[in-house]
């Protein structure tokens, strides 16, 4: 069998194309760098209740609850939500919300706080005494004494507003988290009452609690949707978290 040059030279030069093309690195495609807007749903699967419901309710019906969270649905539980209330039959009632990263690789974004309080002791009213702290200004009523104390340092999750970016946050920080703690006290038959407040999210409604994730060097971020709704309710409205 016989081949003309011309053939030979236009196989040849094929030949060559094929094999400069193969030794070429396959292109690769540069990772996007996304940034969620806590309420926007683009990259975010969002876990509801159902008609409407909240995805998770702590009330006094129940003295102690916890509620885990897998944020990522990869079989470990990454969050979880204790809640632990507590009365008396002379009128005392005390709520405390906390927030426990299961890991090292879960973190939240918050601040740390020692709170200088003033309690006012009140000897005669028909209402509960009123404080300060870092989180808020009253003024005492009535008759009555002041005494001041200092609380222990704690971790409060920031509480955010929709429209901010998760990844925008600072002072990420993994642990327990205090979300919420009411001592609503009385004794001696009422006459002598008190009121504590602590944490950020005390009548805090439908805002978010911004999380990390981090598995090597993934880094996927996601948001609590929460309520509080009294003394003793709490809601969960929503979990999100990136795609």
């Amino acid at each position: 069998m016989q081949f003309s040059r011309s053939f030979l030279a236009l196989l040849f030069l094929s030949l060559w194309a094929c094999q400069e093309e193969s030794s070429k690195a396959p292109s690769q495609a540069e990772p996007m760098a996304q940034t969620l807007a806590v309420g926007d749903t683009t990259g975010v699967s969002i876990q509801t209740g159902s008609a409407g419901e909240p995805l998770y309710v702590f009330d006094n019906h129940t003295l102690r609850d916890r509620f885990a969270i897998d944020v990522d649905q990869d079989g470990t539980d990454d969050l979880r939500l204790d809640y632990d209330f507590y009365y008396n039959q002379s009128g005392g009632q005390r709520t405390t919300i906390e927030l426990v990263c299961l890991h090292a690789q879960i973190e939240v974004a918050g601040k740390i706080f020692v709170d200088t309080v003033r309690t006012c002791y009140i000897t005669n009213a028909a209402f509960d005494s009123v404080f300060y702290n870092t989180l808020g200004a009253y003024q005492c009523q009535g008759s009555g004494s002041e005494f001041y104390y200092e609380e222990p340092s704690y971790y409060s999750p920031s509480v955010i507003a929709g429209g901010a970016q998760p990844s925008a946050q600072n002072n990420w920080h993994t642990g327990t988290w205090l979300l919420k703690k009411e001592d609503k006290s009385s004794a001696h038959h009422h006459r002598a009452m008190y009121a504590l407040e602590h944490g950020l999210w005390v009548r805090q409604q439908e805002k978010y609690l911004v999380f990390k994730l981090t598995k090597g060097s993934n880094v996927k971020y996601g948001w609590l949707k929460l309520s509080d709704k009294g003394l003793w309710t709490f809601h969960v409205e929503e979990l999100a978290f990136e795609k």
